[in-house]
């Protein structure tokens, strides 16, 4: 699946208890020159690569290490 404006890599598809899917990615954001990984997510069109809604950034920063491989859990409601 393409999914037009959602640049990153190790892309993450998973549903919720409504049906609606969501696009996790992780993407590289420079502060102060320095390189933070960043972890994002937004509702998408799984049909058509579309996002449904704007991508929230669900995590920002490891002190300089790299988060690989996202993937979003229900956990407790969460």
């Amino acid at each position: 699946m393409l999914a037009p404006d959602t640049p990153g890599i190790d892309p993450d598809l998973v549903w919720d208890e409504d049906g609606v899917w969501h696009l996790s990615w992780r993407a590289v954001s420079f502060t102060d020159g320095t390189a933070v990984s960043t972890l994002i997510t937004a509702p998408i069109d799984p049909d058509t690569g579309q996002r449904l809604g704007d991508a929230v950034v669900l995590w920002q920063g490891t002190g300089g290490r790299d988060a690989e491989g996202p993937h979003l859990l229900r956990r407790r409601g969460w």
